[in-house]
């Protein structure tokens, strides 16, 4: 079966982060009226509020709304152990939006018979009307789980496709990687499950194809790796590391905490491991749709592979996958986006400096730039 090339949607892009996000937001909101729709987590993470507190500074003149997200367990009301931190940063962000409309949006994350619905349940915020509404959409991802911002980023790319290209989507997060280490799960799920939109691997008629999984790799977890290496069987696997990154011994670092998985169990050759710069979601996203198309166009004899995205790393780099996952898909190919739900999560701030050190990125993802 022949593979017919990918032209890359995203091969130009947009991206600023650093000292220049909030210059950035301040020139384009002032430069002529914008109409924002805000769409954040609600959670325990102390970097809630700090993307939504730069843009809604930048000032500008327009209509401004927010969609609040607040993740319940069930239909029964979840308050968690860290009730007193998700009310903190709800009153943070009721004093930052000011006289901003805004919405709490309950989105409850499984079923009574314990099925993840999370990620349906979100898809349904947003509509055609929505994308009309608005010249700019703002998802900020800082608190909000892999399996709730890849299927509303998804949506949100294809409604904007079929609606109205012009509008611009810009995903937001704040990056912080000694933060994340402060955040640890606990109680994993048996089994491994496909977020919500990516899972069209599991359809019985590619039930034969080789597998090829690719796991980005970040720190702390060696549980989740087993569990998803068990419930996949790759035929082959392609990790992918941090490089450059803040830490340049990152990947090394990486290597040894999963040396005797991915170099011995596997028998993973080094030229099998890809490196991204950390910092830079585009750049992954070239990369893994480079990989996954090298190995489609390897088993092309066999009529192609199915290819398993696991994120075991930042939401920067999660952005990366989800774009090339999304035009994976919309190219009709096999892939899936596998991950392990955890049940809940232990954080203790290690360091109040510790948050001074996030970085603020903005991701643009459709709109102005796009345009030809």
């Amino acid at each position: 079966m022949e593979t017919v090339e990918i032209k890359k949607r995203w091969k130009n892009n947009f991206q600023v982060y650093g000292d220049d996000f909030f210059p950035f937001w301040q020139k384009f909101l002032n430069e002529r009226k914008r109409n924002l729709l805000l769409i954040s987590g609600l959670g325990f993470d102390p970097r809630t509020t700090l993307a939504i507190e730069q843009i809604i500074q930048a000032g500008g003149e327009g209509d401004r709304k927010a969609f609040v997200l607040d993740f319940v367990k069930n239909e029964q009301e979840n308050t968690g152990r860290y009730k007193n931190l998700v009310s903190d940063n709800q009153e943070n962000l009721k004093k930052i939006l000011g006289d901003v409309d805004y919405e709490i949006k309950r989105i409850i994350m499984r079923s009574l018979e314990n099925h993840n619905i999370g990620g349906r349940n979100v898809t349904k915020i947003i509509g055609s009307d929505t994308i009309q509404s608005y010249t700019d959409i703002i998802i900020d991802i800082s608190a909000m789980p892999r399996g709730i911002f890849f299927p509303l980023i998804s949506k949100a790319i294809a409604l904007i496709d079929k609606v109205d290209n012009t509008v611009n989507l810009h995903v937001v997060v704040s990056e912080n990687s000694k933060l994340d280490a402060d955040i640890k799960t606990e109680g994993l799920a048996e089994r491994a499950s496909f977020i919500h939109g990516f899972g069209n691997v599991e359809v019985e008629k590619y039930e034969n194809l080789p597998k090829v999984w690719v796991p980005v790799l970040g720190e702390n977890k060696l549980e989740q790796i087993k569990i998803l290496r068990e419930n996949i069987s790759p035929h082959e696997t392609c990790p992918i590391l941090p490089f450059p990154s803040v830490d340049i011994r990152r990947g090394d670092k990486l290597l040894t905490e999963y040396k005797s998985i991915f170099l011995d169990d596997l028998s993973i050759e080094m030229r099998d491991i890809t490196y991204v710069d950390e910092q830079n979601a585009f750049q992954a996203y070239r990369t893994i749709l480079d990989i996954i198309m090298r190995y489609q166009k390897s088993f092309s004899l066999f009529d192609g592979c199915k290819t398993i995205i696991s994120v075991l790393s930042s939401k920067l780099l999660s952005i990366g996958a989800l774009l090339a996952a999304f035009e994976l898909k919309k190219h009709k190919k096999v892939i899936g986006v596998l991950h392990v739900d955890s049940e809940d999560f232990n954080f203790t701030l290690s360091n109040e400096q510790v948050l001074n050190d996030s970085t603020l990125y903005n991701i643009w993802i459709t709109g102005e730039p796009y345009e030809e």
